[in-house]
């Protein structure tokens, strides 16, 4: 087997905890402004597999009435080989950060 091939398929490995994920999720959020206002609005996740299975990919548009009102948070997840870890990128948010696939049942909420 060639080396890059054996490097996806352990990327493929590490990434199927988070296939239970993939598809959209929608529900209430609430966001609690700066000055402690609270703001009520529809969101969506959208989560799905990309790159042959080797990358998850989370976009969160806030949308209201079908378009887009504040933000369209994006994220992807990857598989580290050298660290042997799952970790997280969000261009919001410097760096990259660890991650797991919790212990949750389908019908139970979650914090993705």
């Amino acid at each position: 087997m060639f080396p890059i091939r054996r490097v996806a398929d352990q990327q493929r490995t590490a990434m199927k905890p988070f296939a239970r994920f993939d598809g959209v999720w929608r529900g209430q959020a609430t966001i609690v402004q700066a000055d402690g206002q609270t703001k009520r609005h529809v969101h969506t996740e959208r989560v799905g597999r990309h790159a042959r299975d080797t990358l998850k990919v989370i976009e969160g548009p806030q949308l209201q009435r079908g378009r887009l009102v504040r933000l369209n948070a994006f994220a992807v997840i990857s598989f580290d080989r050298p660290e042997r870890r799952r970790e997280t990128i969000c261009p919001r948010f410097a760096g990259s950060n660890e991650i797991t696939a919790n212990a949750l049942k389908p019908d139970e909420p979650s914090s993705l």
